[in-house]
């Protein structure tokens, strides 16, 4: 079989393309992109189970059960904050298009939005 320039035979006998420069910057541009997009899911992902433990948390006090004892919405809420802020900074790195229905879209409270932010420290640093 007669390869032309650009084809490579690999040890197992397939046959590949040949990468030239530009498709090493492709490649890599690739790669960039991928880890970008898996970097803002798990933001997302982070982002919907802070606010789902937020909401379970409202949820168990509502109906006065002893699940939440000796647990503090204090820090629920600023995870689920600081996690919102890490989304909408990832969005706008991205370059994304914002939309005030994205708040909406992912349910997150009024409450939350406000609070956006890095979580703050206490007095001991902890």
């Amino acid at each position: 079989m007669a390869l032309s320039e650009d084809l490579l035979v690999s040890q197992k006998g397939k046959v590949r393309r040949q990468m030239s420069k530009d498709n090493n910057i492709n490649a890599l541009e690739y790669e960039i992109q991928a880890e970008k997009a898996a970097s803002y899911f798990r933001i997302i992902k982070n982002m919907e189970a802070a606010l789902k433990a937020l909401a379970e948390f409202d949820r168990q006090d509502e109906k006065s059960l002893p699940a939440n004892a000796g647990v503090s919405r204090v820090p629920l809420m600023e995870d689920a904050a600081e996690q919102v802020w890490f989304f909408v900074i990832q969005r706008e790195a991205l370059g994304l298009p914002w939309h005030e229905n994205l708040f909406e879209e992912y349910g997150i409270p009024d409450e939350v939005r406000r609070r956006m932010g890095p979580k703050r420290k206490s007095v001991n640093g902890a």
